[in-house]
């Protein structure tokens, strides 16, 4: 047996690599912003390929069908939306400031009627398609109802203890007990 000879490759799709996810991911981040340029009918999976610069081969490689292209495509486009939403709604400034920024970086978009666009898709996808994309979307929307449960919350905590504070103020406490509340309420 020659020692020189490259063993033989094994059946089927190659295990997926770092530079096969970069790929992937160019096809799913083109493909997304296409059809929120066009809309789901106008584009191709070859027009995918053109734009993001490989075969027609290879964005089939990875996606079985343009509804699976689309529903993949869209969920990543709401996940990378999701994590900057999250990101700006960390920040430490106040509750209108960090929606401010949220806005500022979605006004940034291009922008498309996504309910249209889901409507034109609707016929080529299958309910588990409109799930995966309602789900991804979902979870942008839970982001920004976090922050302002968290907001509520702080305001009704800064009022139960005002509410608490001037009950003890009206039940007449001792001088000491009295110094400490007012102190209390005069903190942010």
């Amino acid at each position: 047996m020659n020692t020189n000879q490259t063993p033989k490759k094994k059946p089927g799709r190659p295990k997926i690599t770092t530079e096969n996810n970069i790929t992937r991911e160019q096809i799913l981040k083109t493909a997304a912003h296409l059809f929120m340029a066009y809309g789901y009918e106008k584009v191709s999976m070859e027009q995918v390929a053109e734009a993001s610069d490989v075969t027609k081969a290879s964005v089939y490689y990875y996606f079985k069908n343009k509804a699976t292209l689309f529903t993949v495509s869209v969920s990543s486009m709401f996940q990378r939306i999701t994590k900057q939403t999250e990101k700006l709604l960390q920040n430490s400034k106040g509750l209108k400031h960090r929606l401010y920024e949220v806005t500022l970086d979605h006004l940034k978009r291009p922008h498309i009627d996504f309910e249209t666009l889901l409507q034109e898709a609707t016929s080529s996808l299958t309910e588990g398609h409109i799930h995966e994309i309602r789900e991804a979307e979902k979870a942008i929307h839970e982001a920004l109802e976090n922050v302002f449960k968290q907001a509520a919350k702080q305001r009704r905590n800064r009022r139960s203890k005002s509410k608490i504070a001037c009950a003890y103020i009206f039940h007449g406490n001792n001088d000491s007990e009295q110094k400490r509340i007012n102190y209390r309420i005069r903190r942010p």
